[in-house]
């Protein structure tokens, strides 16, 4: 939608489906991972026995995504564009691996039985022996955030001929990241990087970069 020569609104809303692939249903891996046993108040470094990789029984997972934004060429300054765009993307039956310690933390602690099934105890209630660390549905997930972007042309003569300098830079405001599981518990992850994450605090992220 313009709003005459410096301001344009857009925005888009999409439902996708997407089916797991070759890897995320059947590959499979196995070797020894180091857990902490959630049902023990102490903290331990217990070496088990760890397999991963696919599943063919996950689902296909559906995703709704809604964006909003704006475009400005301010009149005042020539060569200026700034973008500024909103982001929704919710995820049901997301396909994902969380890890083999949030594995046993969310079977013992959030009670959630699809991870239960994938922990082995000897004897059943004991110690833990065996944890798949495979592809499941995680019920829905969750990414919302802030995108702003700044780009600045300068037309340039220093050669005699047409040079420009072109400076752009981006910033990104990570404000949800988060997981539910069957059990109704939600996970946000906002703020950590990496696949295996299972701290429950929520942490803002932003990150800027420009260049030349």
């Amino acid at each position: 939608v313009g709003l005459g020569d410096w301001a344009r609104l857009r925005g888009t809303y999409s439902r996708d489906v997407r089916a797991a692939n070759l890897a995320e249903r059947f590959d499979k891996s196995g070797g020894t991972t180091v857990i902490d046993d959630p049902r023990t108040p102490e903290v331990e470094a217990l070496t088990v026995i760890r397999y991963a990789g696919g599943n063919p029984s996950v689902r296909p997972e559906k995703a709704d995504t809604l964006t909003a934004g704006v475009v400005l060429h301010p009149p005042v300054i020539d060569g200026l564009r700034l973008s500024l765009d909103w982001y929704d993307i919710r995820i049901a039956d997301s396909i994902g691996q969380v890890g083999a310690q949030a594995v046993l933390d969310r079977c013992f602690l959030e009670k959630a039985q699809e991870f239960c099934a994938l922990v082995t105890t000897s004897p059943p209630g004991g110690d833990i022996t065996l944890v798949g660390d495979v592809y499941v549905n995680v019920e829905q997930a969750k990414v919302s955030g802030i995108d702003l972007e700044v780009d600045y042309d300068v037309p340039l003569t220093i050669l005699g001929g047409d040079e420009g300098l072109r400076l752009r830079g981006f910033a990104s405001w990570l404000l949800t990241r988060s997981e539910t599981n069957s059990s109704g518990v939600t996970t946000d992850y906002a703020g950590q990087i990496g696949a295996t994450q299972n701290s429950q605090a929520y942490l803002p992220y932003a990150d800027f970069k420009a260049v030349g």
